[in-house]
């Protein structure tokens, strides 16, 4: 384990999170296509619903990436205050 490690992770996370993101204007785009496809079908109301269900799950799933970005980076910058506090208070040991 070390700091650099932990911020990749939080790298990752950010990473995956504009990754979902990315994915609402195809989301919009097709369920247009497919309402305009299926014009006069009956399923065609639940389109809009469906698209909302996914904005709201693609925007908790953005929070928890970006709430686990911004926690493995508050980690790494603990592992590194742990471990210059730790380099210090043994440095004077065998003086």
């Amino acid at each position: 384990m070390s700091s650099s490690f932990l911020r990749g992770c939080g790298e990752v996370c950010e990473e995956a999170s504009l990754t979902v993101w990315k994915t609402l204007g195809e989301a919009q785009d097709a369920a247009e296509d497919l309402a305009r496809a299926a014009h006069g079908w009956g399923f065609v109301q639940s389109i809009d619903d469906m698209h909302g269900r996914w904005e709201a799950l693609n925007e908790e799933m953005r929070g928890r990436l970006n709430t686990a970005s911004d926690n493995f980076r508050r980690s790494a910058d603990a592992y590194d205050g742990n471990e210059t506090r730790t380099a210090r208070d043994f440095s004077g040991i065998y003086r």
